[in-house]
């Protein structure tokens, strides 16, 4: 590995108009120098386009890809990304969102310093706004404690504990487009809901950890800094496809959704745990029926 490596920052984008703004400053003020801003528009109707070159006029990092055609969801232009990057490392990040300065900085540092990390993942802070326009309002920061965490601590947590793993951590790029994976195998005609659902974040990485063995320590967790993420009306993590959040029918279907697709991942790298992840998606199904009876 080169002392400097070339970092794309992968940025796939449907409608971004106004927010993704501050997503492209937050990545041209990163501190680490050697990185690209892939921006794949997918199809957009708004402005986004125009806002994009006024960042590339700003600065030779920005790149804008332009798919023909929509391709039918989120999950699929995130591929595409991590497809026409060039980076040897990859980090995904929303266009509602932004990084820290330090961002990239503080995670390459970690794979040069260990190399046989395969994922370095990082703290998060929440953000919301009513309408997109408004500035945004601090929630809370999610910190884990940082280190090294072996492949069979993340599989008994992630899915308790959100933050330990996901979209937003670094990678190799090759790791990444070799464990890519959208089309969860199911039986229920789930594949429009995995294209735009958070199972696809954790499944990545998840199988990323599964090409070593359970007692490999293949995340890096840094709590120096963090990726900002932004929750408003159009937020796209709100659905699975067509799905909205807000009745019993329709909180079980999300929790079936989830079930489905990280049993897959449990049968097929760790069926150890499968009986634990069953047992607490039970419970969880339990609850959320009775906090919505309430």
């Amino acid at each position: 590995m080169e002392k400097n490596p070339l970092v794309s920052i992968c940025l796939p984008v449907y409608n971004g108009t106004p927010l993704v703004r501050r997503a492209l400053q937050s990545c041209i003020d990163q501190t680490y120098e050697n990185l690209e801003i892939v921006v794949v528009d997918d199809g957009s109707k708004d402005n986004t386009v125009p806002v994009v070159k006024e960042f590339m006029a700003k600065s030779p990092k920005v790149k804008l890809f332009q798919n023909e055609k929509n391709l039918g969801g989120a999950a699929k232009n995130f591929l595409r990304s991590y497809e026409v990057a060039s980076g040897y490392f990859v980090n995904h990040m929303g266009h509602d969102d932004w990084l820290d300065p330090n961002y990239i900085e503080e995670k390459v540092k970690v794979f040069m310093e260990h190399p046989e990390v395969l994922i370095v993942s990082n703290g998060f802070a929440a953000y919301f706004v009513k309408d997109d326009n408004d500035e945004p309002v601090f929630m809370n920061k999610l910190r884990k404690r940082p280190g090294f965490y072996k492949n069979s601590e993340i599989y008994k947590r992630f899915y308790k504990e959100p933050g330990l793993i996901g979209m937003s951590s670094m990678a190799r790029r090759e790791d990444v487009l070799k464990n890519y994976l959208i089309d969860i195998p199911n039986n229920y005609g789930y594949l429009p809901h995995y294209t735009r659902s958070m199972v696809i974040d954790n499944m990545l990485m998840l199988r990323i950890m599964a090409t070593k063995d359970r007692d490999a320590s293949t995340v890096f967790y840094t709590d120096k800094t963090f990726y900002n993420g932004l929750e408003h009306p159009t937020n796209i993590s709100r659905t699975y496809g067509w799905l909205k959040m807000g009745n019993i029918d329709d909180a079980l279907k999300f929790n079936h959704i989830d079930r489905v697709g990280y049993e897959y991942f449990f049968k097929t790298y760790d069926s150890e745990d499968l009986q634990s992840y069953r047992l607490f998606m039970g419970y969880k199904t339990l609850g959320d029926i009775v906090f919505m009876a309430l």
